[in-house]
């Protein structure tokens, strides 16, 4: 099948967020004198996996998450400062950091090059997310991005892929359109709701079997 539209995740997928969530973290608790290793970092990430999974339910806030990742952060590890104070800051912090996923680059390079549409489709904030994609390098590839807050609603919500499915051109038929994930997840929702073709971004190039049973081998995207 040939693709003529892709859109991206683009936190673990274009951007090695791992990356730049540790060096942040560090950078935070210098403020202190203290010297802390990655443990530290993937607390914070492991905590803030699990709020988005309540976030994603819509039984939180995404403000409330924000705030919520670093109280129980700092029950772990403390730090002199409250989570209510830290969190804009980390916000601002992660704005500015654009770790490129290694092959990101030359991935939409090759795409573009080929006469494929490219777009970015994060459940982030725009303004931070559109950020880093840019000073990653990464948007002269793209012919558009797309954020929960501008879209007006969280993926994999029906509302978020129709509005990117119109703005982008490619509505009221799409199911030929791929998109990227980085967690198996979400494979479910995106398959089930049978809108456009998944694909997972298998970083560590994990061979996954189908499952014995219909009921699981519908979490399996159908490209990797």
């Amino acid at each position: 099948m040939k693709f003529t539209t892709v859109f991206f995740d683009i936190d673990y997928c274009l951007l090695a967020t791992p990356t730049s969530e540790r060096r942040i973290i560090r950078e935070l608790y210098a403020q202190q004198g203290q010297t802390v290793g990655d443990e530290v970092g993937d607390t914070y990430r492991e905590i803030n996996r699990k709020l988005w999974v309540y976030l994603d339910a819509g039984q939180i806030t995404r403000e409330r998450l924000y705030v919520m990742r670093f109280e129980r952060l700092f029950e772990r590890y403390p730090f002199f400062k409250p989570a209510e104070e830290v969190a804009p800051w980390f916000l601002d912090q992660l704005a500015h950091a654009y770790d490129p996923q290694q092959g990101a680059a030359h991935l939409l390079e090759r795409l573009h090059n080929a006469g494929a549409r490219l777009f970015t489709a994060s459940n982030g904030i725009g303004e931070v997310m559109n950020g880093r994609v840019a000073n990653a390098g990464l948007s002269k590839w793209l012919d558009g991005k797309f954020a929960a807050d501008d879209v007006g609603a969280m993926k994999p919500s029906p509302k978020y892929f129709d509005t990117i499915f119109k703005r982008s051109g490619v509505f009221p038929n799409p199911p030929n359109y791929p998109m990227s994930i980085d967690k198996l997840s979400k494979s479910a929702d995106y398959n089930n709701a049978d809108r456009f073709s998944v694909c997972f971004y298998n970083k560590h190039c994990i061979f996954l079997r189908p499952p014995p049973y219909q009921s699981l081998r519908n979490r399996l995207p159908p490209y990797q």
